[in-house]
């Protein structure tokens, strides 16, 4: 009797108490989102910061909320993101291969002593035992030494020299061997090698790798001017389209994130799923073994890309569109054969005597550049006399200038 009481009230009253309760936590969540939107969004990837995909969907919320994500900043950053001035400062935990326990100590340490002022005032003083070698390479890659040495290439090239330093250091502390003056003598020791300068790419490749996606920038960046004449539909345009009109036919621009390759059963030869990201979000194509094997050098170069691709609506209409590879080419190509002027935006005046040397070596052809200061609250366009010869290598030369900031 008591049973059969207990079974029908079961039929509902689960669902009932379940509903009542995600309904409040709904509620609760939502006023949280609206009224402290960056506090919110701060401890919801918090929650994730293991999870780089997630992240990578956060960052482009934020974006769309007007949120601004700060980078790593080794004086800056929590152990977990924080707010700062309005913005979400990204958490050191988040970066890969480093660990939350290292950087706990590490953000101890500047708590109880104050900021890290140099690479070897912040080697003297971190503990090697937590922070190993490929701790201080990602860290190195995310970018989270800039405020203490911008050159990225520098410090990854004396890798092996910084983890020397920092391990005598430490021992240097266990012994309390300090110089007549006061300072651990080891300080004094410390030199770096040069090493040449990461490309624009090349640099934000290394920070994808160590953060999970592109954050201080995308390397489309630069393209997007370009985008109208060439016709280029962002993944976010796509999805909205073929959900709109069903099957249809785009460009598309990206970067590789990663090749799965299959082998067909009915043929034996190898197709691909091909990962890309483009300033939109990440998306997957499917590159049929023909094209694969005409196209499959392109894929693994490393630089942008302009694809040829047939969407379609995916089975469910939560799931993005199904995308098929039809053609591949070089982004840079494409946007020298379309152009005939060429606009170089640049933020600082020593951008000037590089962009000078550089187009000497490109003078000749049929194109017209114009170069363009951007100053406050305006922009000041120089039109170059002669004409220049486009090509994907001016392109891409025009790319690894540190100052520029968009090429049309």
């Amino acid at each position: 009797m008591i049973f059969e009481k207990m079974e029908k009230f079961a039929s509902y009253g689960f669902n009932k108490s379940h509903a009542a309760a995600y309904a409040l936590v709904a509620y609760q969540t939502a006023y949280l989102k609206a009224h402290y939107p960056v506090e919110f969004m701060a401890a919801t990837m918090t929650l994730d910061s293991q999870n780089t995909d997630k992240l990578g969907f956060f960052k482009r919320e934020v974006a769309k909320m007007g949120i601004k994500i700060l980078p790593p900043d080794i004086n800056k950053s929590s152990v977990f993101f924080s707010v700062e001035n309005g913005a979400i400062r990204y958490a050191l935990a988040a970066v890969k291969n480093v660990g939350e326990g290292a950087m706990e100590t590490v953000v101890k340490e500047r708590n109880e002593n104050g900021p890290y002022k140099s690479i070897p005032d912040f080697l003297s003083r971190v503990d090697v035992s937590a922070v190993n070698k490929r701790s201080l390479e990602f860290l190195i890659k995310a970018g989270a030494f800039d405020s203490l040495d911008k050159d990225r290439a520098k410090l990854f090239a004396n890798l092996e020299k910084m983890m020397q330093f920092a391990t005598a250091a430490q021992e240097q502390r266990k012994s309390s061997q300090i110089s007549l003056f006061g300072e651990q003598t080891v300080l004094s020791d410390f030199k770096m090698e040069p090493a040449a300068p990461w490309h624009n790419l090349e640099k934000l490749n290394m920070e994808s790798t160590a953060i999970g996606f592109y954050l201080s920038a995308h390397p489309l960046d630069v393209f997007e001017g370009a985008f109208d004449k060439l016709q280029i539909s962002s993944y976010a345009q796509v999805t909205k389209t073929v959900r709109l009109a069903g099957t249809t036919t785009v460009k598309m621009a990206g970067i590789l994130i990663s090749i799965r390759e299959k082998i067909s059963q009915k043929t034996g030869n190898k197709f691909a799923f091909v990962s890309v990201s483009d300033t939109t979000g990440s998306y997957d194509m499917i590159c049929f073994s023909e094209l694969y094997a005409q196209s499959k050098e392109k894929l693994k170069s490393g630089r942008p890309l302009l694809f040829s691709v047939r969407a379609d609506r995916a089975e469910s209409e939560e799931d993005g569109p199904r995308l098929m590879l039809l053609s591949v080419d070089y982004l840079e190509e494409a946007q020298a054969q379309a152009a005939d002027t060429m606009m170089v935006y640049f933020e600082k005046k020593e951008a000037v005597p590089h962009l000078k040397t550089l187009l000497e070596g490109y003078k000749g052809g049929r194109g017209k550049v114009i170069l363009v200061a951007q100053v406050p609250h305006f922009d000041v366009e120089m039109k170059l006399p002669g004409t220049y010869h486009f090509s994907a290598q001016m392109m891409s030369d025009l790319q690894d200038v540190p100052e520029v900031t968009e090429i049309r």
